[in-house]
């Protein structure tokens, strides 16, 4: 059980990490990479409308349904919207997603070894993994991403991308 929730904690901190990362445009996050390696992690929050809350994107109850257990969300510093299981589980995944007006984020994880394309979601998205706790996807569509990450203490798997992705596909829809 230790090592669960030790698992857990890295999972929901590799996530807080790379939302909590601050940048600028595209170019200032492209220098921010040469510097750091990680454009995802170089990234400023910015949510559909350009300003507010992350959590604000999404009803908690669309949210729910996309990933199949009841959440509780809350933004974080960044204006990332943190979404934990209700249930306090901590084998239930955590998910965190924000839109932002770029495509940085998506060319760092569609050049990751892993990246898997995902089709019918926005105008082109990918599904990559950061390490066995935690995946992302990242979806463009017309002049914003989505960028959901998913982190799951026993590891990310075929669920975890579903889940991910259906919280792509509700993210889409808001404008």
């Amino acid at each position: 059980m230790r090592n669960v929730r030790r698992t857990a904690a890295y999972a929901a901190m590799t996530l807080v990490f790379l939302a909590a990362c601050d940048g600028g445009d595209d170019e200032d996050v492209r220098a921010a990479a040469d510097s750091t390696g990680d454009p995802a992690a170089a990234s400023t929050t910015i949510t559909a409308g350009g300003s507010g809350s992350g959590c604000a994107l999404v009803d908690e109850a669309a949210l729910e349904q996309a990933v199949g257990f009841d959440v509780t969300m809350n933004d974080n510093s960044t204006g990332n919207c943190l979404a934990t299981a209700a249930s306090g589980a901590v084998t239930a995944p955590t998910i965190d997603f924000r839109s932002e007006p770029r495509t940085a984020a998506f060319d760092y994880f569609s050049a990751q070894p892993d990246a898997t394309p995902v089709e019918n979601l926005g105008d082109r998205a990918v599904w990559a993994t950061l390490n066995e706790t935690t995946g992302y996807v990242v979806a463009v569509s017309g002049d914003r991403s989505i960028v959901v990450g998913i982190g799951a203490a026993d590891g990310v798997t075929a669920d975890s991308r579903r889940q991910a992705e259906a919280v792509a596909r509700v993210l889409l829809t808001t404008r």
